[in-house]
This record gives C-alpha cells, structure tokens and sequence, in this order.
C-alpha cells in the first residue's frame, strides 16, 4: 500500500473542499450571517491538507488498492471537516448529527435529521446543497481534472470514485475524461440554474436546487420540498432530474455531434421505456381512479417518477394517499433502478482490466434466456401461492372455519417445509438445480387446483403438506440456480434476482389482485385466478427448459 502516495492525494482533496467553502462563506459575508465558521473550517482544510502534502512521495505509481484506499480516506476526511460548519453556526448541537448530514450530503442519500431547515441560515443551506453537488459527480473526479499528474494509476481513482455507468475512458486520457464529465455537470447545473429562475424562483432557490438536482440527492431549502411549485418548475425539474440520470457518457456522445450513436444506447432506450410507461400507467390511474385534473395528472406522474426513477426524492404530493395501483407503480419502478446499474457490458468494463466485474441486471437477463424465463415462471408461481397464505383466513372462514382452524392450517402449512431440507439433498442430487426448481414450480402451481378441489375445511387440511414439495423445495433450489446460470461474479445478484421476481414482485402482485377477486366471487374466485397464474408459471417454465441460450 503506497501510503504516502494516498496522503499527498487526501490533501489535494482537502485543499478542493476548503475551495468550494469559499462559496456559503460569501454568502455568509454579503447576507450578514456568522462567516467565521466557514472561514475556519477552510483554514483547517488548508493546514490539514498542507501537512499531508509536506509527506514525500518516493513512487508515484498507483495499483487498484490504492485508488480504493484513497476514496475511502478522502470521504472520510471531507465527512469530517464539512461537518464542522453545522456546529460552529450552531445549526446542529452534536457533532455526529453534523457528520451524518454531510455523509448524507456527499453520499447525495438525501436523508437529513433536521426536521424544518427553512429556519436554517442561508449559508448553512448553501453549503448544504452543495455537499450533494459535490458528491454528486465526486471531489476526486474534480481533482483528477485539476491535477492529472497520476499517469495511467489516475484510472483506478475514477473507477473507485465515479458515481454510476460513466467508468470508462471518453478520451485517452483519465484526466481530460474528467474535465469532460465536470464540464458536462457544471453546464447542465448552470443551465437548470437559469431555467428555474426564468420559471420564477429566487436565485438562491434556483441554484439550491439546481445543484441538488443534478447530484440527484433531493435536499432542498423548504420544509415541504417541492410542493406548491408550478408546473412549470415542476417540468424543468422533471428534465434535469432524467437527464442527471442519464449516462454522461451518452451526454458527451450527444455533446459531441453523436446524437445518434447516443439514441442507440439500449441502455437510454430501456430508461426512457420504463420512465415514459410508468408515467402513462400511473397518469391514467390519478385520472380514472382519483379524478386528477389530466394536466396535472401528467405533470405528477411525471414528476414523482423520474425523481423516483433517479433516486432525487423530490416530491410535490404526498403519494400515499395515491390509489394502490400508483404506488404499486412506484414501487415497482424503486425496483428497476437497479436493474440499470451498472449499465455498462462486460467487454466495456473489463477495458480498464482488474478482471471480470458485476454485471448489470439487465445484462444478466439478456445473456441467459432460461434464466430470465424461469425468472418470469417464478413471478407468475409465487403470485399463484402467496394470496393463498395471505388469505388465509378467508379460505377457512369460506369453508366453516374459526380462528382455531386457521391456526391450524397455518401451522400444517408451515410445518410442512420444515422436512425440505432432508428431501432437497437427494433430489438435488438425482435431478440437479433446474430439475428441482421445476417440480417445485409445478407444485406450487397445482396447490390452488388442490384447494378448488378440496372437500371442506378437513380437505383444505389435508392438502397444506403440499407445501412441502412446492415452497418448501423452491428456496435452496433457486440459489443454487441462479449460481448455476449466471457468472460467478453475479450469484449474488442473480439470486437476489429470483428473490425480488418472485416473493417480491410475484407475492406482491398476486395479493394486490387477490383482493379484487375475493371482492369480486369470494374465495374461490381468488383460487380461479391463482390457478391461472400458476399455470402461465408453468408454460414459462418449460419454456425455459427447452431453451438453450
């Protein structure tokens, strides 16, 4: 570990971070507030810095644990002193409640642990802001830019600090790649600056939010957030905030007269596909179903999904009180952001080396068609079972039971999974990972067909162990699929996967529709639609199986 090499970079950072406290310290100058905390923080920053420089560097060269080493120390280092601020001017009384609101700020997470901030002094709001905008693109990116002196060692600093899919070099050089990232992030934050104070907001309310915006952390200077804005506001907003979520990469092909090439992204074209579908279902939902305006329908549904989509967390409404299938919606779409991180295919991030790295979700889905069809089996599986446990008590009750009963077949049901583990073993041995998956996938799927049958509540009884060779069997069994169809890179994430597919979205999905159905026929017009389910499950499923690639 070149130790001395990552303190000589800690300090540069350092020296960056006392730079940019020069900005609430001018403010804090011009609108007669306490300067004194700013100034102070800064002259730290450049003593603190400066002692770290003063360490001789013998071997310049950075390796890729260096680069990590160095992130690591340099956010801590700035976590700790642009907390100060928050304690000199008395906005916060604990030190570790300043150190997590900057940790959040640089992070861009976005959560605060102020509970009103329009008290807050306008320095102290200003210096909020921009920790986002600074970890937004990253302080070591800007480093890079203002001080390429590492050589080739610069790139192992950028895939370590770049936030999100813009890892790869967009020009020979890491260092002109970052002066090239921070000129796009400046001229896209400077123009939603005068974009929002064209829509009427105050300047220091444009550039607040701005720099907040395009960092995509959500922090913003009024209680409320952004409700109350104008559509207008709202819209510029809405833009900068998918934009913010684009890959700069794309926006530097844009930039550069590559508009084209760009618009071939797969990655652009899933993005927009999953933001311009979820506005017009949840647009059509807020018009049917809440009787919203259709302009402001629109501008709702756009706004809350992009800032959703792009983790800004900017709100205007509150959406729980939206009709269920909205926030089912917005759920959903919480769930898709993963899937376009990192969005870059494997050749491209193995051109810097270092071996094979994670994958994208939807690289994974895309290089293993039985996967992902087993995937969608899964889903369409598990949203024929899980109504079955959650409406538990309406199957008894439909059939004469008591609460003595539901206990019971709760208690059968659960019971029943318990020998999987002995009964796994052997199967897995005899039929291997897919062989498995799929009787228990059949299983599940006849579960409902057994309950439409069953005579009674003793027949309803008698039919639980079933769960024993359908869910009892499917969880060992999908880890070891999904390790057995993704790189070993992905296991992790591919079962991950099949988690979220399936008792995730699948159990979400089947219960949000059992409700209608139950309302709709009663209890066995629930078990109908479970059967259907289950048997789209298991199309799927040999789908999958006669699938090669």
């Amino acid at each position: 570990m070149n130790f001395r090499l990552v303190a000589n970079i800690t300090s540069y950072v350092l020296w960056v971070e006392a730079g940019f406290l020069l900005l609430p310290l001018a403010v804090s100058v011009f609108s007669g507030e306490a300067w004194l905390p700013f100034f102070i923080t800064a002259v730290l920053c450049i003593l603190i810095g400066g002692a770290l420089h003063l360490v001789p560097v013998k071997n310049r060269k950075m390796h890729g644990r260096d680069g990590f080493m160095a992130v690591a120390l340099s956010w801590i280092a700035l976590s700790l002193m642009g907390a100060l601020p928050y304690v000199l001017t008395g906005a916060l009384d604990s030190y570790v409640d300043a150190v997590f609101e900057t940790v959040s700020g640089l992070t861009t997470t976005g959560s605060t642990v102020f509970p009103e901030v329009e008290h807050l002094p306008y320095s102290v709001l200003l210096w909020r802001s921009l920790t986002q905008w600074m970890g937004g693109m990253g302080v070591l990116v800007l480093f890079l830019a203002l001080m390429p002196k590492l050589g080739d060692g610069a790139v192992y600093l950028m895939r370590a600090e770049s936030p999100g899919p813009i890892k790869s070099k967009l020009v020979p050089k890491v260092g002109s790649t970052a002066k090239i990232l921070y000129c796009i992030y400046v001229a896209l934050t400077v123009l939603e600056m005068a974009c929002l104070r064209i829509a009427g907001l105050s300047w220091f309310s444009a550039v607040n939010h701005a720099f907040t915006t395009m960092a995509t952390g959500g922090f913003s200077i009024n209680n409320t957030s952004l409700a109350g804005s104008s559509p207008a506001v709202m819209w510029i907003i809405t833009v900068f905030s998918f934009l913010a979520g684009v890959n700069f990469s794309l926006l530097f092909l844009a930039a550069t007269g590559k508009l084209r090439t760009a618009l071939r992204s797969e990655e652009l074209r899933v993005y927009t596909t999953i933001v311009v579908s979820v506005t017009l279902l949840i647009c059509v939902c807020l018009r049917v179903q809440a009787g919203v305006p259709l302009g402001e329908s629109v501008t709702d549904a756009a706004f809350q999904t992009v800032t959703i989509m792009t983790t800004t967390g900017f709100a205007t409404v509150d959406f729980a009180l939206w009709p269920t299938f909205c926030r089912m919606a917005l759920l959903v779409l919480m769930i898709a952001v993963v899937a376009l991180y990192p969005a870059f295919p494997k050749d491209a991030l193995q051109a810097q080396g270092g071996g094979e790295r994670p994958h994208s979700i939807l690289y994974i889905l895309k290089s293993s068609r039985p996967f992902t069809l087993t995937l969608v089996s899964l889903f369409f599986t598990l949203a024929a079972i899980m109504p079955i446990v959650s409406f538990m008590v309406n199957l008894v009750s439909d059939r004469g039971g008591d609460e003595g009963h539901l206990g019971l077949a709760l208690f059968l049901m659960g019971a029943s999974e318990l020998p999987a583990a002995l009964l796994f073993t052997p199967l897995f041995r005899r039929f291997g990972a897919a062989g498995t998956l799929r009787m228990s996938i059949c299983f599940m799927a006849v579960k409902p067909l057994l309950f439409l049958l069953a005579p009674g509540l003793s027949g309803l009884l008698l039919v639980q162990p079933v769960q024993l060779l359908g869910y009892g069997l499917f969880t060992p069994a999908s880890v070891y699929y999904a390790n057995a169809n993704v790189s070993p890179v992905d296991q992790v994430k591919g079962q991950s996967i099949m988690m979220i597919a399936s008792n995730g979205l699948g159990a979400m999905f089947g219960n949000f529709l059992a409700g209608y159905a139950i309302d709709w026929g009663g209890a066995d017009a629930m078990l109908g639609m479970c059967l259907v389910f289950g048997v789209i499950g298991v199309l799927f499923m040999l789908a999958a199986g006669r699938s090669k690639t």
